[in-house]
């Protein structure tokens, strides 16, 4: 039986790559992607991956970072998707499903990979159209259709 969740939220997306390093890292932290060790360090490189990024699209309830994905693409065959993150309070609101639609909205005629070695999302990303490859971490969205 699924758990309901009743959280009060009212969600806001914006598509922006200047999101606070301790606000990143709170919410990789909260996942446990990663550590407090070395952390000022861990919020540079967090940071600095999402600033890179070309598509960076967040969640908020209020000023409370919920969720973010980032990803990158040539504009023409191939995107990739690095990272979708979303607090596990937030989960099962729809958030992360939001997130990858409103990543890929831009070129949503392109091939999407996303790379994922946690075996606990596979039915999410199927359920989302993604097709794992047989070998590896990475799976496929084509959308090129």
């Amino acid at each position: 039986m699924k758990k309901e969740n009743k959280l009060k939220v009212k969600l806001k997306y914006l598509e922006k790559k200047s999101i606070e390093p301790e606000q990143l890292f709170s919410l990789h932290r909260s996942v446990r992607w990663t550590t407090n060790k070395n952390k000022q360090k861990q919020k540079k490189i967090i940071y600095k991956e999402y600033k890179n990024s070309q598509i960076v699209v967040s969640a908020w309830n209020g000023k409370e970072l919920v969720g973010v994905i980032r990803a990158l693409t040539e504009r023409v065959k191939n995107g990739m998707i690095f990272g979708l993150v979303v607090k596990q309070k937030y989960r099962s609101l729809g958030v992360g499903t939001k997130l990858i639609k409103k990543c890929i909205k831009k070129y949503p005629k392109i091939r999407w990979y996303l790379r994922s070695e946690n075996s606990k999302t596979d039915k999410f990303y199927k359920r989302r159209g993604f097709k794992k490859i047989k070998r590896g971490f990475i799976w496929i969205l084509d959308t090129k259709k």
